[in-house]
């Protein structure tokens, strides 16, 4: 069972592009049953990706919609949270383990983050794996 704030790696899942993902890692932002688009979902999620290299860390920095996550902030490896994308599931089809949590800072900064991500409609919505 995940809670807000976990991180949860999902073993298949379709992306924001359609194609079919493996065994990635997210936030939960939202657990709470409801409807986007006249479709059920129990789970919200932000997608999280690491680092490459310092010039790839930069550069996923750089942009307004990445947050930085790091050791310190409950991951294994520093990596960035694309906070533009929301990713809506339904826990009972999908396939996750939940392998850990974020600080409570860092959640209140990722959720001002899409908060003002959404002012500006600069949030990108998956509903593919409804």
């Amino acid at each position: 069972m995940c809670r807000v704030g976990d991180i949860i790696l999902i073993r298949k899942y379709i992306g924001e592009d359609g194609a079919r993902q493996r065994n990635h890692p997210f936030i939960v932002l939202n657990d709470s049953e409801g409807k986007i688009e006249g479709l059920p979902f129990d789970l919200t999620c932000s997608v999280m990706s690491s680092f490459k290299n310092e010039e790839h860390r930069k550069k996923k920095l750089s942009m307004k919609q990445n947050l930085e996550i790091t050791v310190e902030d409950g991951v294994k490896k520093d990596g960035f949270i694309k906070a533009n994308q929301i990713h809506y599931f339904q826990k009972d089809k999908l396939d996750y383990i939940v392998v850990g949590s974020v600080t409570p800072e860092l959640f209140a900064e990722l959720m001002k983050l899409i908060e003002e991500l959404f002012k500006d409609e600069e949030i990108l919505v998956n509903t593919s794996n409804l």
